[in-house]
């Protein structure tokens, strides 16, 4: 993954699979200078979304490892 540099907040991305709503995995969408960008990891639980998105706006850049990271804790 490219790294992601100047990103002011992040959030977790709802991601469907089917047309019935059945909830897939999360990605992350952050916003920088140029606007809202889509990350994609492939992350399947909420809490896991919500602490890379943390991760994410508390570092100011996103490189990848960041689910990882969280995962380990």
């Amino acid at each position: 993954m490219q790294r992601f540099d100047n990103l002011s907040s992040a959030r977790p991305l709802p991601v469907y699979r089917s047309d019935n709503g059945n909830l897939y995995r999360y990605a992350i969408a952050a916003i920088n200078h140029g606007g809202e960008i889509v990350i994609d990891f492939d992350i399947k639980h909420l809490y896991d979304a919500e602490a890379v998105a943390a991760l994410i706006t508390s570092q100011g850049y996103a490189d990848g490892s960041e689910l990882e990271r969280v995962s380990r804790k």
